[in-house]
């Protein structure tokens, strides 16, 4: 934008190019592209003290002043800009800057529109309501910017830059089949070579056609804008067109607590993979999180069916196995149990699990056998970890007949959350209580 400023009072500079402040605002002029705004101010304030009735040098320290925030002291110098020229369009533009940079969006349009009227030059009426347009569509105005898009439509009908807020508009008020004639008409009438001045329109043309859900094309308008200033938002855009973006989406949800965040986006996965077999997992698991057994089971169940790799299908065996140990699906986890020892045998907990369902089964020999491989695959010497893995071996062994077993079991079994239950059993085994 402030090179366009620059090139408007740059226009009508050849008027004055032998005025006694020329010079002065040369240097003035320079110093502003620079971004040396303070020096710049203190250049225009001497080319007026040499031409104090000049527009041009109004509507400079004007804009400067704009630039520094300083926007009462701006406005007196672009009112002396157009008090000195009546029809200078490009003075009227700043006031509506100005005006915008206050937030009176009201104020600002008017501006705009006298600027429009009064600037003769067609390129510059373009890009005085191309502006606005822009504004009113980003500030949600869509009714007030469809209005002014009709009267740039008007005076630049086969402009590339109107079919592209054309484009932008119907977008953005959700009418994606107009959106993407816009963006169409846009490059038809497009004069620009590089690359990179065209990425704009190619950007919007693939994110109108990825929402009405054509894809392959979206990467194809896509590949064409990955220039400059896009190239980040193409990246950002292109991601969604892989399933592995919404898997991270949902899991990050899930890590969040949000699971209904998750599911949409885990099922946003799954739509475009079907055999996405993690993602299936994560559904699992936040099923059984809601006591929807029956959908966990279903998900498990397709989660393994889709994984090839052994050792993620036993990760998910292993999920699955402490959900149905949690839902009293005792059976079903055993088998689960049993699919992981397969490709795991020294995994402790899938042992611990499986002599637990069994104990619940009364398959108590059976139990006694699990637990105690469970306790040779346990590389952990601490008593407090150990501690499961022996209260099962005595449970298992009172219902067995064998009280000497059962007593060394729960002796070992003295720790940590089994610990006053395995004192109760050892208690009436001595017969200090009675059953």
């Amino acid at each position: 934008m402030e090179l366009v400023v620059l090139l408007c009072i740059s226009s009508s500079f050849s008027v004055f190019a032998q005025s006694p402040g020329h010079e002065i605002y040369k240097q003035g002029e320079a110093l502003l592209r620079q971004g040396k705004l303070e020096e710049a101010l203190g250049k225009f304030n001497s080319a007026l003290v040499e031409e104090p009735s000049n527009y041009l040098y109004h509507a400079a320290k004007g804009n400067t002043l704009l630039k520094l925030k300083k926007l009462d002291l701006a406005l007196t110098s672009l009112q002396r800009s157009v008090y000195y020229k009546e029809d200078y369009g490009f003075g009227y533009k700043l006031m509506g800057d100005l005006y915008l940079e206050q937030n009176d969006l009201d104020k600002a349009i008017s501006f705009y529109s006298i600027a429009f009227k009064n600037e003769s030059e067609l390129s510059s009426r373009v890009k005085y309501k191309s502006e606005l347009i822009r504004i009113l569509i980003d500030r949600e105005k869509y009714t007030q910017a469809e209005t002014q898009l009709e009267e740039l439509m008007g005076i630049a009908p086969y402009n590339s830059e109107s079919f592209y807020l054309l484009g932008e508009l119907s977008f953005a008020v959700g009418d994606l089949t107009e959106a993407i004639r816009g963006y169409k008409k846009a490059l038809e009438y497009n004069k620009e070579v590089k690359p990179e001045a065209v990425a704009r329109i190619y950007y919007g043309l693939g994110r109108a056609l990825y929402q009405s859900g054509d894809g392959e094309n979206a990467k194809k308008a896509w590949a064409k804008a990955n220039f400059g200033e896009y190239k980040k938002l193409v990246a950002e855009d292109m991601a969604r067109l892989n399933p592995d973006y919404y898997y991270k989406l949902g899991v990050s949800y899930y890590m969040s607590g949000d699971l209904d965040e998750a599911v949409i986006h885990l099922k946003k996965a799954i739509d475009m993979r079907q055999d996405f077999a993690i993602a299936y997992k994560y559904l699992g698991i936040i099923s059984d999180k809601r006591d929807l057994t029956t959908e966990a089971n279903s998900y498990f169940a397709r989660a393994v069916q889709c994984e090839k790799d052994s050792i993620k299908r036993t990760d998910i065996y292993m999920a699955w196995l402490i959900s149905q140990v949690e839902n009293e699906n005792h059976a079903g986890a055993i088998t689960s149990a049993e699919k992981v020892i397969k490709v795991q045998p020294q995994n402790a907990k899938a042992w611990l699990l499986k002599a637990q369902s069994e104990f619940q089964l009364s398959r108590f020999s059976n139990a006694i056998v699990s637990a105690e491989k469970g306790l040779a695959a346990l590389n952990n010497q601490d008593p407090v970890k150990r501690a499961p893995y022996y209260f099962i071996v005595g449970m298992s062994s009172r219902y067995t007949g064998n009280p000497t077993k059962a007593k060394e079991a729960f002796t070992n079994a003295l720790f940590g959350n089994t610990k006053y239950a395995a004192k109760h059993e050892l208690d009436v085994i001595n017969g200090v209580i009675q059953r």
